[in-house]
Parts: structure tokens; C-alpha cells; sequence
């Protein structure tokens, strides 16, 4: 897609960008942690994604606080600061 100056003037268009994970996985992270204290057998890995659940939501909390200070930033902006490539 190709977009003439003129067009741009003319048009705003907003991206946006979102953090989301498949809620599954929350899921499948309580499953095995009950699955483990009643003693299943659990795979190792299942374990270990389990145990770092903590971890995984500071990074989404961070990663969302670090898109709405991007935003902010963004929308204090003039049209003509921002420049986004087109693709097509």
C-alpha cells in the first residue's frame, strides 16, 4: 500500500499495540499446580513453567505499563512528529 503526502495530511491513522497472552495458559498453570499437590505425575517443564508464574506476570505488568507510557508519549505528539512506516 502505498499512501501520497496528501493523503497522510489528510488522514490520522492510530496503531496500537496490545500485550495478550492466551488466558489457556493461566489456566494451565493452576491445573498443574493443583495437579502437582495432589501428586500426579507432572512433567518437569510443566513444573518449572508453573514455578515461574510470578515472574510471567511482573513482565506482562511491565510490558503493559511500558505501552501506556509509549502511548503517552505518543499522543503529545504532532502528526507530523510521528513517522510510522506503511507496508504493504
Amino acid at each position: 500500500m502505498t499512501v501520497s503526502s496528501n493523503e497522510c495530511e489528510r488522514t490520522h491513522v492510530v496503531v496500537r499495540y496490545e500485550v495478550g497472552f492466551d488466558p489457556a495458559l493461566a489456566e494451565i498453570i493452576s491445573e498443574v499446580k493443583y495437579m502437582d499437590q495432589l501428586g500426579f505425575d507432572v512433567p518437569a517443564d510443566a513444573k518449572t513453567i508453573a514455578l515461574l508464574e510470578h515472574q510471567h506476570v511482573l513482565r506482562v505488568s511491565a510490558l503493559k505499563q511500558m505501552l501506556k507510557r509509549f502511548y503517552d508519549v505518543l499522543d503529545q505528539l504532532d502528526v507530523s512528529q510521528v513517522h510510522l512506516p506503511i507496508s504493504d
